[in-house]
């Protein structure tokens, strides 16, 4: 506050006894008031609004198909959030550093990392830091069951934390086609077989009853033909690898030229 002093009188007045009040100055002190801006406080340990009271996990896949596949890196998600009002949740940030524990249960668990590409060793917990309001991890479905709901459920966990799941069917399908067969010379005349196979993104041998052509990449004088070697034989084979573990489809071909090598193509339907 500022104190101004304010001038009253400056009077000559005659008074009896002839005693003359010159110059009267006598004064009363006036305040004005200094206005300070008004500061808000919150207190964050107890505005619903902005406590950190749930963990959110949910998954990051780029495509409308939200299936995960057996073997492949999937990225996933870990949101911080409020209790939520009216139902709906906001993103927070935490106000200190918290464990987060990872968990994946049902016929599809698998594991989590804590790169992109999930390489280098898995991982089972994470630390969230003060300030922080979200992490993107990756999982990997490493299990499978023959079953009608083969799904995992993600789970982030941390004490006086709610947390809200996610599950996710996961598929099983060939992701990889090799040819088998013995890769010693073929003499011009002679028959052999190839075997076709198809490999899970866990690399174990399986099929889904897709059909495989296998062809010469070029005119080289192979006959190929389904099972048993026929001198009726065609530049192009085409079967179907049945459906379960361990499954293959076999073809022959013969040597009907002589050539030095015998390129072959194969692909998958």
């Amino acid at each position: 506050m500022k104190a101004k002093i304010y001038k009253v009188c400056s009077l000559v007045i005659p008074v009896v006894g002839s005693v003359i009040l010159s110059s009267c100055n006598f004064g009363f002190m006036s305040f004005d008031e200094q206005k300070a801006p008004l500061k808000a406080t919150v207190n964050f340990s107890s505005d619903p609004r902005l406590v950190p009271s749930r963990l959110i996990m949910n998954t990051q896949r780029s495509t409308a198909k939200a299936d995960f596949i057996l073997g492949v890196c999937e990225k996933v998600s870990i949101q911080v959030a409020n209790q939520g009002i009216n139902g709906k949740s906001l993103e927070v940030k935490l106000n200190n550093d918290i464990t987060v524990y990872l968990s994946s249960r049902g016929d599809g668990r698998g594991l989590f990392y804590s790169s992109e590409n999930c390489s280098g060793s898995s991982i089972d917990q994470i630390t969230l830091s003060k300030g922080e309001s979200f992490r993107v991890l990756s999982f990997k479905p490493t299990n499978f069951k023959f079953t009608n709901d083969n799904a995992v459920t993600l789970s982030a966990q941390m004490a006086g934390f709610k947390s809200e799941n996610k599950s996710v069917n996961v598929d099983r399908i060939p992701l990889q086609l090799e040819l088998v067969s013995d890769t010693s010379n073929l003499e011009f005349g002679n028959c052999r077989e190839v075997r076709a196979i198809t490999k899970d993104g866990m690399g174990k041998v399986f099929g889904d009853g897709r059909s495989v052509t296998v062809a010469q990449s070029e005119n080289v004088g192979l006959l190929f033909s389904g099972g048993v070697c026929s001198d009726t034989g065609s530049a192009s084979v085409t079967g179907t690898i049945p459906s379960g573990d361990n499954t293959s489809v076999s073809f022959s071909y013969r040597a009907n030229n002589i050539n030095l090598t015998y390129p072959i193509t194969f692909n998958l339907n």
